[in-house]
């Protein structure tokens, strides 16, 4: 009995190192934030297909349109130049609007070459992820409320 409670606590240490050593980074990883002048993920220069659509936006351009219960899907996948026969429906809850995706309310994925949007029906924003020039992956979203 106590060789086996000893197997048990040494086993137990042993997982308990096993998961601290996989939880943190190998050595020699970049550690800094994301914010590091280096990388200036956040307040870095943008240049990708939604940037180019907000100063289109800004500058009169372009206005987006509200659509019922879509929102504003349509009009930004039209913008974006995203073909609406793209769609692919998924059940992942890796979204913002976790909460909101089920079986039975899976979120909609709309791609071209360097866009996704994701859309979930009845929730608060549209998720946009696009490929920059300079930043790699940047996440955007679109309140799905309308602008009076």
């Amino acid at each position: 009995m106590l060789r086996e409670t000893m197997f048990c606590a040494i086993a137990t240490a042993l997982i308990g190192l096993g998961v601290v050593v996989m939880a943190n980074q190998r050595g020699g990883a970049f550690r800094a934030s994301r914010d590091h002048p280096a990388i200036a993920y956040s307040t870095g220069p943008v240049l990708n297909v939604v940037s180019v659509l907000n100063e289109r936006i800004l500058a009169g351009d372009v206005e987006l349109t509200f659509q019922g219960r879509s929102g504003y899907l349509e009009s930004v996948l039209n913008a974006l130049d995203v073909p609406i026969q793209s769609q692919t429906t998924v059940f992942s809850k890796t979204s913002r609007q976790a909460q909101e995706i089920t079986s039975q309310n899976p979120r909609a994925i709309f791609f071209a070459d360097t866009v996704a949007v994701g859309w979930v029906r009845d929730a608060e924003e549209l998720e946009v992820a696009v490929q920059d020039q300079r930043q790699g992956a940047v996440f955007y979203s679109l309140s799905q409320a309308p602008m009076e």
